[in-house]
Parts: C-alpha cells; structure tokens; sequence
C-alpha cells in the first residue's frame, strides 16, 4: 500500500469538497509528508540530485493529476501554487509507478524480518531468483 500516495489523493479531496480558504498555506505546511516519496520516484527516473523544489514541483504535478480527474485544475484554487516543469515524461504506467514507490531499506526489513518463517520451496524459490537479480541473469527460477 502506498500511504504517501492516499495522502494526495486526501489532500485532493480536501481541495474539492472543503474549499479551503488558504489551501496553499495546507501546501506549505504538509508538502513535506504529501511529497515525502518522490525523491526516491525522480532519483529512479533518472533526477539524480533532485532538489525539494524539484520534489515539491512533481508532487504539485500528480496533485493536479488527481484533480483534473474530477474537472479541476489547481489554478482554481487561490493562490496555490502549480507546477513548473514538465513531468508529464514520468507518468508512464500508474500501476507499475505505485509498485515501484517503496523505500528499499523499509523492504530489505521486512524481508529478513519474513524469511526465517517462509517453507522450504518459498525459501529456495526466493534464494533462486535474488541470486538471479544479485547476478543480473534475468531469470525467475
């Protein structure tokens, strides 16, 4: 489940049906947390050292998204800012986007938290194919 993500998608909503009277003063206070999984999003597209105005920017991108789903854009809402770049190039498949926002450090805890409790076959399966992603074989078993 990707939380940060349910968190634009509830800051989208709080935009469309709350009509907040300063909504960009909610930005600046919680961009932070809306945006927290974007860093690592740019820096596997290929924005190396995105700066947080780069993190903030693509953040303000798929905000809009979200909100030109319903009709809305945030030039309607007052004094919120928009976004300047063009992230369009980075939408691609939603889908695989979401499955590819973990944090790796957060994935090889829990990992080594699970194994010791996995069955023979799941263990030997899962040791196969990271020695095959370790090695960079491309092969699943």
């Amino acid at each position: 489940m990707n939380t940060v993500h349910h968190l634009r998608c509830l800051f989208a909503i709080f935009l469309l049906c709350c009509e907040p009277a300063e909504p960009h003063v909610l930005w600046n206070n919680h961009r932070v947390k809306i945006c927290d999984d974007l860093r690592h999003r740019l820096i596997t597209h290929g924005c190396l050292h995105p700066s947080d105005d780069d993190v903030f920017d693509y953040g303000l991108h798929l905000l809009q998204n979200i909100l030109k789903k319903s009709g809305k854009l945030l030039e309607n809402y007052p004094d919120m800012p928009t976004p300047q770049q063009q992230w369009e190039a980075l939408d691609g498949n939603y889908l695989l986007q979401e499955q590819l926002d973990y944090n790796p450090e957060e994935m090889h805890q829990r990992v080594n938290q699970l194994y010791p409790n996995f069955n023979p076959e799941q263990k030997h399966a899962f040791d196969r194919v990271m020695d095959s992603v370790n090695n960079d074989r491309g092969k699943l078993l």
